[in-house]
């Protein structure tokens, strides 16, 4: 059996550097102490839920704590998938890695945001503004690593060149999408750069889709060192092909 998992959104980014935090502080609370305002700290159920549902993450455990105090603390889903289903609990234990983006990226995002330095709402208005002329823009993915990337900037994925994670595409998947893109005019191909371009672009020679790299993360590509760069980069290359 294999499993495979899409890689996390910005939003379960954010969540998890306050685990990390968390790690900082004794989990000795057998009983959870709720904040003054629940509201805010119920986004948190919804926002880990639909990472489990999307495949992004089998489970977690979130801790949160404020003033020595632990204020959230609840597991979710499965610690484990094989040979057999495991419930996550609350002493699930981690194994601590690849963690510049939580530790590093969004604790450095966070400080210039409290700075004043960055304004990170302002960005975003520039972006959605940026691709708005193409909401309900068809695309088609390498992998099926940009649900949620499509889903804030409205591109509905038609289809993707694996015809399942991880999965090289055989003969006739390929032709599925060749028809695909060729039925619904589809312009885009998108992918990562670790992915092989041979399949992308012999569909692209194809159809006439354009085939656009973008990058997922930061330091993918040279000057790419912060966030806001990564944004600007893949939606002008985007932008680019889609018109």
């Amino acid at each position: 059996m294999t499993v495979s998992f899409r890689r996390p959104s910005l939003r379960l980014y954010l969540l998890i550097s306050l685990l990390t935090f968390s790690f900082c502080m004794p989990c000795v609370a057998a009983t959870v102490k709720r904040s003054a305002a629940p509201n805010r700290l119920a986004v948190i159920d919804s926002i880990v839920q639909d990472a489990i549902r999307d495949g992004q993450t089998p489970g977690a455990v979130v801790l949160i704590g404020h003033n020595d105090k632990v204020i959230y603390r609840k597991a979710f889903g499965s610690r484990a998938l094989e040979p057999r289903r495991e419930a996550m609990t609350l002493d699930t234990i981690f194994d601590l890695a690849s963690l510049t983006k939580v530790v590093a990226t969004t604790t450095a995002v966070m400080q210039l945001s409290e700075q004043g330095k960055v304004r990170m709402n302002d960005a975003n208005k520039r972006w959605v503004a940026e691709m708005a002329p193409f909401r309900g823009a068809k695309i088609v993915t390498y992998h099926p690593s940009w649900p949620n990337f499509a889903r804030h900037f409205g591109l509905d994925i038609a289809g993707t060149v694996e015809p399942k994670p991880g999965i090289p595409p055989s003969p006739s998947h390929t032709l599925e999408i060749i028809n695909l893109i060729k039925q619904q005019h589809i312009k885009v191909i998108v992918m990562e750069p670790y992915f092989d371009r041979k399949t992308p672009d012999f569909i692209g020679e194809r159809t006439g889709a354009k085939v656009v790299v973008l990058y997922p993360s930061v330091a993918g590509k040279a000057g790419l060192d912060d966030y806001f760069k990564l944004f600007d980069y893949d939606l002008n290359e985007l932008t680019k092909a889609l018109k």
